[in-house]
């Protein structure tokens, strides 16, 4: 069982995702979030950064809904979202190594934070993440 504390803060980082407020995590959330970073640098939609950073974007959403979108409707409520976190937490009771499958939701974040694609997160980008989710 998880901490109060620590299903707050999922909650918290859920409520960031939906961009939209629609109580429920979509691509539209991801792809919104990845527009506000567009217009922030002044990008058109064939800038070569822009494409980068829609494809890691999927790549995120993507792993995140195999992961927790049980009735596969291309959406992510909270209850999902939670009850992803909560198998995870006990998943790893016990285990030397994070597992796989969270190894490549973390994987797809991180890229989708590196709009420079130099393997590093800079303030900047990261400033920039937590400002495209309107945090």
């Amino acid at each position: 069982m998880q901490s109060s504390f620590r299903n707050m803060k999922y909650q918290d980082y859920f409520f960031c995702l939906d961009t939209d407020r629609s109580g429920q995590v979509d691509w539209n959330d991801f792809s919104k979030a990845a527009g506000y970073i567009q217009k922030h640098y002044g990008w058109d939609d064939d800038e070569p950064r822009f494409q980068r950073l829609l494809e890691s974007r999927r790549r995120f959403w993507d792993t995140m809904a195999e992961a927790m979108d049980l009735d596969e409707d291309q959406s992510v409520e909270l209850d999902e979202f939670l009850a992803y976190f909560q198998k995870l937490a006990a998943s790893m009771e016990g285990a030397e190594t994070v597992p796989d499958h969270a190894l490549g939701h973390v994987h797809a974040l991180l890229e989708s934070m590196d709009l420079d694609g130099d393997g590093h997160i800079s303030l900047e980008e990261y400033e920039l993440y937590l400002r495209s989710l309107g945090a």
